[in-house]
């Protein structure tokens, strides 16, 4: 007669390498309820406001140039590329300085406010309808 694979139990697994029945699967994340006091206590002291807020000045920096808050709208807004970005020889990527009369800088900030507004009232589960 056949035994049954999962009614062999060894070091808490059965015989398919599963946790057995009464296995109680370690002890888990130990800093999870710290944590998790501290992210409710982070979500009660910051508001929306606050987050618009934010998100202006990011924005606000990025057209100023700030490279580093350009990285961190672009990657918060669109995502980071899949992967990296090259120049054609595989090295660093030149980019030539935009001249502002050719590039619609107003309308480029205006669409950057208008994703960061959708994403801000996503979060917040909130359903935008355009009309």
């Amino acid at each position: 007669m056949e035994q049954n694979p999962t009614a062999i139990v060894v070091n808490g697994r059965d015989g398919r390498g599963k946790f057995a029945v009464g296995n109680p699967g370690g002890p888990g994340n130990p800093h999870f309820r710290k944590v998790a006091k501290l992210r409710r206590a982070m979500f009660a002291a910051v508001t929306p406001d606050d987050i618009k807020a934010a998100v202006a000045k990011l924005v606000e920096k990025a057209l100023e140039g700030d490279v580093v808050a350009i990285r961190e709208l672009l990657d918060r807004c669109v995502g980071k590329p899949a992967t990296p970005v090259t120049g054609a020889d595989g090295g660093p990527l030149q980019v030539q300085a935009v001249d502002r009369a050719v590039f619609d800088v107003e309308g480029f900030a205006a669409q950057l406010r208008q994703l960061a507004e959708q994403r801000t009232d996503e979060a917040n589960g909130i359903k935008r309808i355009d009309t």
